[in-house]
């Protein structure tokens, strides 16, 4: 599959299936404009640029026509004759499993190491960013994201807050002071990627359940969605 001429390469790997590359944007929307990619594929890689970074706008600009080729032939000799051609091999990767990750997906490699997504202008993605701004206690942030009125029913101690001035206050100042280093965790999603699953891993392990009400409010031409009430609901 190596190679850098734009298009779709496949290839069948036994006892797993189909797997194919796009070499190019316009190959992805070739693929994905069919019905047929879902189930014929297990997995796709999509290269954004033809020949993937190497031909990327990262690079340096070149009028050779071959630059794509001399680039594929001198990283594949590096790799040919690197000591380690494994991530896991690196030395510095096994200390850092060693003293603070323990293994492959330990509890502390997955809350440090992995992400999750959500769709543009979703409920997702706005809670996502409010949790980003809580753990970073950045109140400021927080209250940008709510209706002045918003509301914010934590079901702790701090009862229900009204107003993205006081949510602002409480986050800057009641709130814990921020961790840092291999023992801090942040809020995670319980699901990667599901655009509408809104449960959380809260920092101390509690489970959370959210629901949201939000609209859209027009500012300076630019539309921008906003939280009117967030309901926090421990599982």
């Amino acid at each position: 599959m190596r190679g850098i001429h734009a298009g779709i390469k496949t290839a069948e790997i036994p006892n797993v299936g189909q797997v194919a590359i796009c070499n190019g944007i316009a190959a992805a929307q070739r693929m994905f404009a069919t019905e047929t990619w879902r189930d014929q594929y297990v997995a796709i890689e999509v290269m954004a640029c033809v020949g993937g970074c190497l031909g990327g706008g990262g690079e340096p600009k070149s009028l050779d026509p071959m630059i794509l080729t001399k680039r594929m032939q001198a990283v594949y000799d590096m790799d040919k004759h690197a000591v380690r051609r494994r991530s896991y091999e690196n030395p510095d990767v096994q200390h850092v499993y060693a003293s603070e990750l323990h293994h492959p997906y330990s509890a502390q490699a997955h809350a440090l190491l992995h992400t999750s997504y959500a769709a543009r202008h979703s409920k997702r993605l706005l809670l996502m960013q409010f949790l980003d701004c809580v753990d970073r206690r950045d109140g400021d942030g927080a209250a940008n994201l709510f209706h002045s009125d918003g509301l914010w029913a934590t079901d702790s101690p701090f009862g229900t807050i009204l107003g993205a001035s006081n949510i602002k206050v409480l986050i800057n100042t009641r709130l814990p002071p921020r961790m840092y280093g291999p023992s801090y965790t942040r809020h995670r999603m319980l699901s990667s990627a599901d655009e509408d699953d809104l449960t959380v891993i809260a920092p101390n392990g509690e489970k959370c359940q959210f629901d949201m009400d939000a609209d859209i409010r027009q500012e300076a031409n630019q539309a921008r969605m906003l939280i009117k009430k967030l309901t926090r609901k421990i599982l």
